[in-house]
């Protein structure tokens, strides 16, 4: 990628992020949060006025495949759209195995393309009855596409090539609307409240008692962290048209009630549509939240991933949300998701950094500082989780010893940023603390051997979140009036930017390797960019803002160090 334009990007995070962090620092450390998570719904161009009613993932970042009347199918690249009718029925659904992108409708149609949608070819489903919906999922080592539809389950083990209907059982399957998938079993819903699942998709399935008669419309395996002190969980969810979600964790199948704004149309992973285009996101409790971003046309169907919300309808009309990022340092998150995954807050001492001296009785403060030193303890903590992930992913491409050995000292300085972080939390309380177990999974290492991803991941983990760490850091020491805690802030800062500079090596290295990747990473670095419209006063500027950029800049070597202009106005 080219080094003006990654200057530029790196410039524009760090204002963005300095001027977040002045606008609301109370104590230390300085945490901050963004005015909205969520960006305004921005428009995608499907190059088509047709009924869209089915939306899956494109093959490159920031890709998406519509699907609707008539056999319509137009694949969005990020920028461009091509639309097309390989077929005369109506498709549904559509999804990514890999390099392949497989859509499935009525009358049977499969159809699979293998150039990112510009060309698409049918394959025999073995079924006439309409297909409704597909996933694709790995379980137990082996590959299985699974499409549900009326009466009828279709699975195929050779990546969409031959497909075989599964054998129905007395009762039938009933007609299902929804298919998705756990690390461990996938399941198929429908009307009626019937539900099935299966290991093994290609033999044996099993029946499912959720509790309710509703139609369901299908679901997802959603991790929810439920708050710094509890481990991060998963919870499978199911929504139905009665807008009720039935849950599933340890204590078994669950119904709960909802108060939405509008009915259900659809779900994905733990994100709700509901038919006044309105965006709920649901926590491991199966309770809703609000999304400020709402669609202005009738909707049909919704695509929630790791970068955000898709929502298609009528007309041709689409949209998309993106989630803002706003906490620096490198996070470790749920498989797929958004979600920060961090251990639970437990009594031991053996995360406590030596030269923290705890506060005598008298000394101590009842105003929440110690649950913030202990969320920074705990975010640091993750960190190494996240560090060892990338280790692996590194370990995958067969990285140089040289980037191998700075990533276990970039772990060891997370660990050290930890301990120091539950020192000064003892400090306020006496009570040592310091982090329970951390849930990491196996589905975490989904990237291994995938640099595409791995760079994805690289950019906005390492060289964006690390950047915003150190920013955040050096804005909370030049703000702390607590000796120490001002010591420990300017310790994570000097690091965070050895961070950030080796997050920008690595992304140098892994384009070298494979010059192909300029093209995804370009796009998710204009999406960020767009993200940006901080304004700044010129005494900011001057005073904190330009040094520190700077600073930051000289520190990551391969980007080109220009000064921002006096009082500059990012565009969006």
């Amino acid at each position: 990628m080219h080094a003006r334009a990654f200057a530029h990007a790196l410039r524009l995070l760090t204002l963005a992020c300095t001027g977040a962090a002045l606008g609301s620092l109370t104590a230390c450390p300085a945490f901050f949060n963004c005015p909205n998570d969520w960006s305004e719904p921005a428009a995608i161009d499907f190059a088509t006025a047709t009924d869209l009613i089915g939306v899956g993932p494109g093959i490159e970042y920031d890709s998406y495949v519509a699907v609707g009347l008539a056999g319509l199918i137009s694949s969005f690249d990020g920028e461009t759209a091509t639309a097309q009718s390989p077929v005369n029925v109506t498709l549904r659904a559509v999804t990514r195995r890999e390099t392949r992108l497989l859509a499935v409708g009525d009358q049977g149609t499969i159809l699979v393309s293998d150039d990112s949608g510009q060309t698409w070819t049918p394959r025999t489903s073995g079924t006439t009855t309409s297909l409704i919906a597909i996933a694709h999922t790995q379980l137990a080592g082996a590959d299985f596409l699974v499409a549900v539809g009326v009466e009828v389950i279709v699975v195929s083990v050779d990546a969409g090539e031959t497909w075989t209907p599964v054998s129905e059982p007395a009762t039938g399957w009933g007609t299902l609307r929804g298919v998705f998938a756990t690390n461990e079993r996938v399941y198929a819903v429908g009307d009626g409240g019937v539900a099935w699942s299966s290991a093994t998709p290609s033999g044996l399935w099993n029946v499912e008692v959720l509790g309710t008669t509703a139609n369901l419309l299908g679901g997802g395996a959603h991790h929810a962290d439920t708050g710094y002190g509890v481990s991060e969980t998963e919870t499978l969810l199911v929504a139905a048209a009665d807008n009720t979600v039935i849950l599933r964790d340890a204590m078994g199948w669950q119904v709960k009630p909802l108060e939405l704004d509008g009915d259900i149309l659809g779900i994905s992973g733990g994100t709700l549509l509901t038919s006044t285009g309105v965006i709920y996101d649901l926590d491991g409790s199966g309770i809703p939240s609000r999304l400020a971003a709402e669609f202005e046309f009738t909707p049909r169907a919704i695509l929630a991933d790791a970068g955000g919300v898709v929502v298609v309808g009528e007309a041709g009309q689409a949209a998309q949300v993106y989630y803002q990022p706003c906490v620096g340092g490198r996070p470790l998150l749920a498989a797929g998701t958004r979600t920060s995954v961090v251990a639970s807050l437990v009594e031991r001492e053996d995360w406590i950094a030596s030269e923290v001296e705890p506060a005598s009785p008298a000394g101590r403060r009842s105003d929440g500082e110690d649950l913030r030193w202990a969320r920074a303890g705990l975010d640091e903590h993750a960190s190494v989780g996240s560090f060892a992930v990338h280790l692996l992913e590194l370990v995958s491409l067969g990285a140089p010893a040289e980037l191998v050995l700075e990533v276990q000292r970039a772990m060891a300085d997370e660990v050290r940023h930890a301990a120091l972080c539950f020192g000064l939390a003892r400090r306020s309380t006496g009570i040592a603390r310091g982090p329970g177990p951390l849930a990491i999974t196996s589905a975490m290492l989904v990237r291994c051997g995938d640099a595409r991803a791995i760079a994805l991941a690289l950019f906005e983990q390492g060289c964006v979140n690390e950047t915003l760490a150190a920013c955040e850091a050096s804005v909370g020491a030049q703000t702390c009036d607590d000796p120490q805690g001002r010591a420990v802030l300017e310790t994570l800062a000097a690091d965070e930017r050895r961070h950030a500079a080796l997050a920008w090596k690595t992304l140098r290295w892994l384009i070298e390797r494979d010059p192909s990747l300029r093209q995804p990473l370009r796009r998710h670095l204009a999406r960020l960019v767009a993200r940006v419209g901080t304004e700044l006063d010129q005494k900011t500027l001057r005073e904190l803002i330009m040094p520190l950029t700077t600073q930051l800049l000289a520190s990551c070597g391969s980007v080109e160090t220009e000064q921002p202009a006096p009082n500059p106005r990012p565009s969006t």
